[in-house]
């Protein structure tokens, strides 16, 4: 039972890493393609 339980946790851990790693990688495209001026293509007003 213990065994089961501690996989399921790493592999939510390993979820919840994916996809913050994921909004890292979309927070720094975003954020640089802004700077560069190219944030036209994005779904968000350009300020």
């Amino acid at each position: 039972m213990q065994m089961t339980e501690h996989k399921r946790l790493g592999v939510i851990e390993k979820t919840l890493l994916i996809a913050f790693a994921g909004l890292l990688v979309y927070f720094a495209a975003t954020g640089a393609l802004s700077l560069s001026g190219l944030d036209h293509h994005w779904p968000y007003p350009s300020r």
